[in-house]
């Protein structure tokens, strides 16, 4: 039997839909250990490699963010459609992270829960 963490997040399509988080408990496992981690140090916490079944590996980025900051974020849905009311202004969570976080959150030997 296989331990490989698979874990499949399916993104809003529209405002109103639910977001699915399917996985093994390998994977599940590996999330709560992150948000454990980010809600204790407020820091900004990427998982270790988890896995889509078809083999490719990603992390789950977690960050903590006031009311400002989510105001000014991009709407995170799928369709076009419902992207739409997010401006030209709107940002990435991404755009919230340091060099420093960037750096340690990216690195193989650093940051990884």
């Amino acid at each position: 039997m296989s331990t490989t963490p698979y874990l499949h997040i399916y993104a809003q399509n529209f405002e109103h839909d639910e977001v699915w988080v399917a996985g093994t408990r390998d994977a599940l496992e590996t999330l709560k250990k992150a948000l454990e981690t980010v809600l204790n140090t407020n820091e900004p916490t990427i998982t270790d490699d988890i896995f889509v079944k078809d083999g490719e590996g990603y992390g789950v980025v977690f960050q903590i963010l006031d009311h400002a900051d989510i105001e000014t974020l991009e709407y995170p849905y799928i369709h076009d459609s419902a992207r739409g009311k997010s401006n030209e202004a709107s940002k990435h969570p991404n755009n919230f992270l340091t060099n420093i976080d960037i750096d340690r959150l990216f690195s193989k030997n650093v940051g990884a829960v």
